[in-house]
């Protein structure tokens, strides 16, 4: 998988990113957006079968699609200005460089692609189009959400609702994970809200939680629940959802009661309310998703003799332990 035009490539991305946020104007914010688009689809069809080659398809379609509505929204203002500064963009011209973006995030409700091609990646790529691909549209959004807060709010609250319910009619991990990162978007958006430096504390430890899941998935090969059949891996599964789901006292939950202890402190208490709300229905269907495993694994099979090597066991311990600190961390960085 690493060999050098892969290295190439995911070099190419992490350059298209960097151009992007640090571009001072509209076309030089679309050009780092196409450079990582054709940066990450060559790394989605490392793997050689037809699900990859399906889902850098309809991955190139949809972002192709989106930029060009992105480009001529561009053009169009371009009359007035193509700084990011401009103070010329009316509100129907926001919604169209908003609406590009969204779909690029896959924020509710332009969520199915999302969902669709999660199925067909591996789980590196997974990792990466849930949380480095939403970097950039993030930060471009940070430009837009001082101009019509109302615009955001609103693909907030169907993000987090969205990516709530269709987790629960969901058997796959790997859709059960896409979900979750379409709730996961809505809290992310949210903190474009209060600052820049909120949105990156928690895309930090967004990023740090995923990775913990999706590492435990890729180093097995899980693609079913079934594979999930031994105690070390099912206690540092166990654990690493529900931190990614922000249950008390482990690590997820630090950034999100930072969050909405700051919501509260600008009275945006509906808000607060709907993503508290949310996160009780994707803990829930965390919570469904362990049980399945204990029943499955009582059912059909007895654990397992732990046959891992020591140093698979030093990892999945170190992220049990990790992702179990969050009072510890919450006790440092918000008293």
């Amino acid at each position: 998988m690493f060999n050098n035009l892969n290295i190439l490539f995911f070099f190419m991305m992490i350059l298209s990113t960097l151009i992007s946020i640090s571009s001072s104007n509209w076309l030089g914010v679309w050009m780092g957006l196409e450079i990582n688009m054709i940066s990450f689809i060559p790394l989605i069809i490392t793997t050689k079968n037809i699900l990859s080659n399906e889902s850098a398809i309809k991955y190139f379609l949809i972002q192709a699609s989106s930029s060009s509505l992105f480009l001529m929204t561009i053009l169009f203002n371009s009359f007035n200005s193509i700084s990011l500064s401009s103070n010329y963009l009316t509100d129907s011209l926001l919604f169209l460089l908003a609406t590009p973006l969204m779909i690029k995030m896959a924020a509710a409700p332009f969520q199915q692609w999302f969902i669709n091609i999660m199925s067909g990646m591996t789980w590196a790529m997974c990792y990466t189009v849930s949380t480095w691909q939403k970097i950039t549209p993030l930060f471009i959004l940070n430009y837009l959400i001082h101009m019509n807060n109302m615009l955001i709010i609103l693909f907030i609250i169907l993000s987090t609702i969205v990516g709530a319910l269709g987790g629960i009619t969901q058997t796959l991990i790997k859709k059960i994970i896409a979900y979750s990162s379409v709730n996961h978007l809505g809290w992310l958006m949210t903190t474009l809200l209060l600052s820049k430096k909120i949105m990156l504390f928690y895309m930090f430890f967004y990023m740090i939680l995923n990775a913990f899941v999706m590492f435990i998935f890729n180093l097995n090969n899980i693609i079913q629940f079934t594979q999930i059949n031994t105690k070390i891996l099912f206690v540092s599964f166990v654990i690493c959802m529900m931190s990614l789901g922000g249950l008390p006292p482990f690590l997820g939950f630090m950034p999100k009661l930072m969050l909405i202890k700051m919501l509260l402190e600008n009275n945006l208490f509906n808000l607060s309310m709907i993503l508290v709300a949310t996160t009780l229905v994707t803990l829930f269907f965390y919570l469904r998703m362990t049980f399945s495993i204990m029943n499955l694994s009582s059912i059909s099979q007895k654990w397992y003799t732990l046959k891992y090597p020591n140093k698979n066991i030093l990892i999945y311990s170190l992220l049990t332990v990790f992702s179990s600190l969050g009072l510890v961390t919450t006790n440092l960085f918000l008293f």
